[in-house]
């Protein structure tokens, strides 16, 4: 990862709106004569070699069509002034806003269109070490195209070690490159040296970056190293150039100080021969590259792919990061109600244990209740029985169930207190575990965001 400013400044809608003006007259049209006869007039957008992407205007409204070269069968192409280029956005966080894969698919598009050139229009802070060394695969899996790197306002860490793999540089007057220190994130979340293995590995892969564009490798020292001092001095051809400080001569002007990272204007830039040459805007690179116009090969068609992967790929990753800062606000809340959930259960526990043992004990109190009661049922029948052998039947079966009742209501009487005692503890044990588990409950949805 590299260091990244706080935002990124957009400007494709400005580039889009250079290239489209770019796109030719008004009135020029492409002809396409269909096998059925039929004319259509309009602009050839893209082609293959299977078919061809056709657009037409009628009345205001623009339509586009794929024809397949079965059905046509001739083609009258108009004349656009100057070679054909495509341009293609680098624009944001490396490996957010832009994807390597995106890169090589929209690299795959324009490549349909013929173009002399692909500009890659950079406006970045830098971004991911991995998917910039992707990025630069992807450069370097296509020899036979020419790359130009147009950085409009910022090519920083990252985004500079792409803009060096291209062959041609070119920069806004006022525009940025540089400082290209590697970092990584530690566990607090904060930008942490990269151990020196790894440090070594990544300026070897900027360094090869630099040599795929043809760029001296001191560009890359000066943008990483603290401790090289690099200055500018003349060389055979009279133009300046970079220099180890020890190997340049006394008069020789320092660019890069001990303990400073470099950053160069692309006034600067030109004047070092990093860039080819300056330019305020897109449209301008034409006469550096000394054509009077050129054209947009394309009409902005991968410009309009990658630009929307880009846009969805940065969606993704906003979800993804807002799930990742849901997980983590769960996992702090669900530390921060640890220590009470464990008290709730220990209170849980302890009632629940009450409510067990008040269970227990009114059990045991209706079981020696119904003892009792049953001894009593016991003695009253076999009094009831012995009755009719006494003088007055009657009498002593009325005495027996008379005693029977009164013995009755008097054990009643003795263990309805104990065991409404018993049955209330069970009643508030019972009540006070359910409203600690809803406390519980509560503090575990709260955790899983439910």
């Amino acid at each position: 990862m590299f260091a990244r400013p706080s935002a990124v400044v957009g400007y494709a809608a400005a580039v889009v709106a250079i290239v489209l003006a770019l796109a030719g007259p008004a009135g020029a049209a492409d002809q396409i004569v269909k096998v059925d006869g039929k004319r259509l007039s309009g602009r050839i957008v893209s082609e293959t070699a299977d078919s061809i992407s056709f657009e037409t205007n009628s009345g205001g409204m623009t339509m586009r069509q794929r024809i397949a070269r079965s059905q046509i069968k001739s083609i009258e192409r108009q004349p656009r002034e100057g070679p054909a280029y495509c341009p293609l956005p680098i624009v944001g966080v490396i490996g957010e806003d832009v994807l390597a894969r995106d890169l090589d698919m929209a690299i795959e598009q324009a490549l349909r269109s013929n173009p002399k050139y692909i500009v890659l229009v950079i406006d970045s802070p830098g971004g991911v070490i991995g998917e910039m060394s992707r990025i630069v695969t992807v450069i370097a899996e296509h020899p036979d195209v020419k790359f130009i790197a147009y950085i409009k306002d910022r090519a920083i860490s990252a985004a500079a070690i792409i803009a060096l793999a291209c062959p041609e540089i070119y920069m806004a007057p006022e525009a940025s490159i540089g400082a290209c220190v590697p970092y990584a994130i530690g566990p607090d979340g904060t930008p942490v040296a990269v151990e020196a293995k790894w440090e070594s590995a990544i300026h070897a892969r900027m360094r090869a970056a630099a040599q795929l564009g043809g760029h001296d490798e001191l560009w890359v020292r000066g943008m990483t190293e603290l401790d090289a001092e690099i200055a500018a001095a003349p060389g055979a051809d009279g133009r300046l150039g970079l220099k180890m400080k020890a190997d340049a001569p006394p008069d020789a002007r320092m660019v890069k100080r001990k303990g400073q990272i470099m950053t160069v204007t692309g006034a600067e830039a030109a004047e070092l021969r990093l860039a080819a040459g300056v330019a305020d805007q897109l449209d301008n690179v034409k006469l550096l590259l000394g054509h009077k116009a050129w054209h947009v090969s394309d009409d902005l068609a991968a410009w309009q792919l990658m630009e929307s992967r880009g846009r969805a790929a940065r969606a993704e990753l906003t979800r993804q990061e807002a799930q990742t800062q849901k997980q983590l606000a769960q996992r702090r809340f669900l530390q921060s109600v640890t220590p009470e959930i464990h008290r709730l259960d220990d209170q849980i526990g302890r009632s629940l244990a009450r409510g067990v043992a008040a269970k227990d004990a009114l059990e045991a109190t209706h079981k020696e209740f119904n003892e009792k009661l049953a001894a009593l049922e016991a003695e009253r029948e076999y009094a009831v029985r012995m009755a009719p052998g006494s003088a007055n039947a009657n009498t002593a079966a009325a005495r027996a169930n008379d005693s029977f009742r009164a013995r009755r209501k008097e054990l009643i009487e003795q263990y309805r207190p104990q065991a409404n005692e018993l049955a209330q503890r069970v009643r508030e044990a019972t009540a006070e575990a359910q409203i600690m588990l809803e406390r519980r409950k509560i503090l575990l949805a709260g955790a899983s965001g439910d």
